[in-house]
């Protein structure tokens, strides 16, 4: 059996049709069951839409269904709504990464500083390396959501909810080295790109002056050939004098 899970973070009324495309692929590959599943935590706390193929061909066409029934095609998509009441009498039940996961995903449309604090608070129950990255990406996400909540307002909370003694903030050190790192790298990239840019036309410089004095010196050689008084030769070619006797010799 292949589970087919299919998040949603926003109403999306083209679900049926979107899931009917996955599960013809699968099945062009292998004829084996497939169990379809929404996992759905959008703003609004309720799935609106049908979750039944049938019942979005009935507001079609009821007279087609009711005579013909299990000859048309149908399916059932299960729908685990994160935003429901009864996830969070299940998320003390889970296992401590689970446990914060759920948390953010019921939480994060509505998420201000207290859904950050109580989130740093359970991020003490795991050890350091999960603790950065789980919390770290939950951050991320958050400040990408709700943008008015920022970094430094997080650090802020940080530093009042949590004894330092016990907890220093891991996660947005890693944050703040990434991001350090990250403008490093921009910075590094911009300096090579100016310095592309420069090099490119302080060549295109010295090339063309280089080949009109190229140019000046073969006609220098042409005008003495022809014996032509050096300061003519000079005047024409812009040549010093100097070079325009070395070029007679």
């Amino acid at each position: 059996m292949v589970f087919m899970l299919e998040h949603k973070s926003w109403q999306d009324a083209k679900l049926l049709v979107q899931l009917l495309e996955y599960q013809t692929a699968v099945y062009g590959k292998q004829m084996i069951p497939i169990l379809p599943i929404l996992i759905y935590h959008g703003r609004e706390p309720k799935w609106p839409y049908n979750l039944e193929f049938h019942q979005d061909l009935t507001a079609e066409s009821p007279e087609m269904i009711e005579m013909f029934g299990r000859q048309v095609l149908n399916f059932i998509v299960r729908c685990v709504n994160l935003r429901r009441t009864q996830v969070q009498q299940q998320i003390m039940e889970r296992k401590l990464e689970t446990r914060q996961i759920l948390y953010i995903f019921d939480r994060i449309w509505d998420a201000d500083l207290k859904t950050v604090a109580e989130l740093l608070r359970m991020g003490q129950e795991l050890d350091d390396t999960r603790r950065k990255v789980l919390i770290g990406k939950a951050v991320d996400y958050i400040c990408r959501v709700r943008p008015e909540i920022t970094r430094e307002m997080i650090m802020e909370v940080e530093r009042v909810t949590i004894p330092q003694e016990v907890f220093t903030s891991p996660f947005l050190e890693g944050t703040l080295e990434s991001k350090m790192q990250e403008g490093l790298e921009q910075g590094l990239e911009q300096g090579l790109q100016q310095g592309l840019e420069q090099g490119l036309q302080q060549g295109l410089e010295q090339g063309l002056q280089r080949g009109a004095e190229q140019n000046a010196r073969k006609v220098a050689r042409m005008m003495l050939q022809n014996n032509e008084p050096i300061d003519k030769i000079c005047s024409y070619t812009g040549l010093s004098s100097g070079t325009v006797r070395e070029l007679s010799r």
